[in-house]
């Protein structure tokens, strides 16, 4: 992603905040209760899905880099094709 990239990140029920011991665990039982009931409730009404859209704003050089890593940006159609799997995906999950 360069300097002034704009991505869409989205995230799974089974890899987000739903699964038990995974997120932020709230210090008092009031406080987990009403956790628990919000995360049943996204669940219920939108999947669970979390979403978040990240912007990068800077970037600086690693120097620690080994150059293992190399970031290359979808096609136009790599990305139509991404996003009718993940449709496809949704559809079928709702179906269950």
């Amino acid at each position: 992603m360069k300097v002034g990239g704009l991505r869409r990140i989205i995230i799974p029920p089974k890899l987000g905040y739903v699964d038990l011991g995974l997120g932020p665990i709230p210090e008092s039982p009031l406080s987990r209760y009403k956790l628990n009931r919000l995360l049943e409730q996204m669940v219920a009404s939108k999947n669970g899905q979390i979403i978040f859209d990240v912007y990068l704003r800077n970037a600086f050089d690693d120097e620690a880099d080994q150059g293992y890593y190399n970031d290359s940006s979808l096609t136009e159609e790599e990305f139509n094709t991404l996003r009718q799997n993940i449709e496809k995906t949704q559809k079928g999950a709702k179906n269950i």
